[in-house]
């Protein structure tokens, strides 16, 4: 099994499910695995509003 910190946001989403049928009273390890991957959609899915490469600082900028 791959560290949680390399899953993937399908890889942690399929694990939880698993940990639902197998462990269902295991609140500690669901509450890492959904923390885990709110952080993995972070990284796949920044926010809209997120600066993209090379867009940092001109957005919004204005002379005078």
């Amino acid at each position: 099994m791959k560290p949680l910190s390399e899953m993937t946001t399908e890889e942690l989403w399929e694990a939880l499910i698993a940990l639902d049928a197998s462990r269902p009273e295991d609140t500690a390890l669901r509450l890492a695995l959904r923390l885990e991957l709110r952080r993995a959609a972070a990284r796949e899915w920044p926010p809209d509003d997120a600066p993209t490469p090379g867009s940092a600082g001109r957005a919004g900028s204005q002379d005078g």
